[in-house]
């Protein structure tokens, strides 16, 4: 007998990891930053923080990075601007709650600071099969499983379908802070064809 498990429509997680650089940590460490109305972390009060002067060469890091992700991996032509970019800050109990990223078609975090054991980064469904019945699992696969955890370190970049719902562990440690760099993108030039087509603006 021959079966053949066909593998469709899985979900694009970009993991990469780039080099922090020195000068990006303190720019960073020099902004402003609030409590988020969650209060479940800190949040840059700059929310086009990758506009900044000091982290250009960083923002130029990320934008081929979504590059490679559209064109290579994804094969798709449609040209990627950051629309949004901010800092998260997490000291001891702060967390991310489940979210996925509104207004947005790829999204993406890079860890500035973080140790193993600081609070891994899941991303997570809520069905499978059906909502309505809590299967048992034999084991846990990319098809199965409700959550898919990755541990991060210094640099990890991930990017992602923006409506991937995905939260993070609490983190555990005095005397410390996990970052992390956030961002949104949109199409900045057109997309469609025919009766279907938008032209937008690009804009830096």
């Amino acid at each position: 007998m021959y079966f053949n498990l066909v593998k469709i429509f899985p979900q694009p997680v970009l993991q990469t990891k780039l080099i922090i650089e020195p000068e990006w940590m303190k720019h960073i460490n020099s902004i402003k930053f609030i409590r988020n109305v969650r209060n479940n972390g800190y949040v840059s009060t700059d929310f086009k923080i990758l506009n900044t002067k000091k982290l250009k060469t960083l923002k130029s890091k990320i934008n081929n990075v979504i590059k490679n992700y559209m064109e290579e991996h994804l094969k798709l032509s449609n040209k990627l601007k950051i629309t949004a970019s901010w800092v998260m800050k997490h000291v001891k109990n702060d967390f991310a709650q489940t979210h996925l990223h509104q207004n947005s078609i790829i999204s993406g975090v890079l860890y500035l600071q973080t140790k193993k054991g600081a609070g891994d980064l899941i991303f997570a469904r809520q069905n499978f099969l059906t909502e309505t019945f809590a299967f048992d699992r034999i084991e846990d696969t990319a098809l199965n499983t409700h959550q898919l955890a990755f541990n991060t370190e210094p640099g990890v970049l991930l990017v992602f379908p923006s409506n991937l719902s995905h939260y993070t562990l609490a983190m555990p440690f005095d005397n410390y802070e996990r970052i992390c760099l956030s961002f949104n993108t949109f199409i900045s030039d057109t997309i469609g064809d025919g009766d279907n087509r938008i032209e937008l603006n690009e804009v830096e």
